[in-house]
């Protein structure tokens, strides 16, 4: 396999960089339009700290709510503006950022789908009294 070759792997990785520093896009720097996106995924990693943080108070039979409250929130917020993101990617034809943008937002629904269904199944453990 050629990503096997460090030295490649290592050049493919600092290339792609350097094409999104110095590339433009539409005249604009291919950078700045992956920032909205970097920014979600960002938001999300946060989201799901929190929902793992949430699972750990559960189980350690602690509250939930200090952590619980910013997953809801936070989530909730993140996913309107990736969504407003990609509406503006398609009315924009820019089918690249729409793509990235909807395999970001279909990722982040699985994640809130295995967080939510892991929490519930603690809840209904911890009331049965596991």
């Amino acid at each position: 396999p050629v990503l096997k070759n460090n030295y490649l792997a290592s050049l493919m990785s600092a290339g792609a960089a350097f094409v999104l520093a110095i590339g433009l896009y539409g005249g604009k720097p291919a950078g700045i339009l992956l920032w909205p996106l970097f920014g979600t995924t960002n938001q999300l990693l946060a989201s799901l700290v929190f929902a793992t943080l949430t699972i750990y108070l559960l189980k350690k039979k602690s509250p939930t709510w200090p952590t619980a409250l910013p997953v809801v929130i936070v989530t909730l917020t993140t996913l309107a503006a990736m969504i407003w993101n990609i509406k503006g990617y398609v009315t924009a034809k820019n089918w690249v950022l729409t793509s990235v943008g909807g395999t970001i937002l279909a990722a982040s629904l699985v994640l809130i789908y295995l967080s939510t269904t892991t929490y519930l199944k603690e809840k209904r453990a911890r009331k049965a009294g596991k």
